[in-house]
């Protein structure tokens, strides 16, 4: 059951301020989507996106579900060496 405190919070509206405090939280240097885009690239350009970050948000908030362009997992096998003769030779 949840606690009515972390449920009341559930129910405020996304602000500009906790997105990028996320977007701040966030690893550098690593690629979140298979688009590329690295979390820098949010974050040098927060004036001009996260407005429609936070659009995508609360619509994902109000239909209960996220979109299937943002719901992606992309897998990405990386050879140990150059000399392959099987999967095992791949982290």
């Amino acid at each position: 059951m949840f606690d009515q405190e972390i449920y009341s919070l559930l129910e405020h509206l996304v602000n500009k301020d906790k997105i990028l405090l996320t977007l701040k939280g966030m690893a550098r240097g690593k690629c979140p989507s298979p688009d590329g885009w690295a979390i820098e690239l949010f974050l040098h350009f927060q004036e001009t996106m996260i407005d429609e970050i936070r659009k995508l948000v609360e619509e994902s908030r109000r239909l209960d579900k996220v979109s299937g362009a943002v719901n992606v997992t992309l897998i990405f096998l990386s050879p140990k060496s150059m000399d392959l003769a099987s999967f095992l030779e791949f982290f």
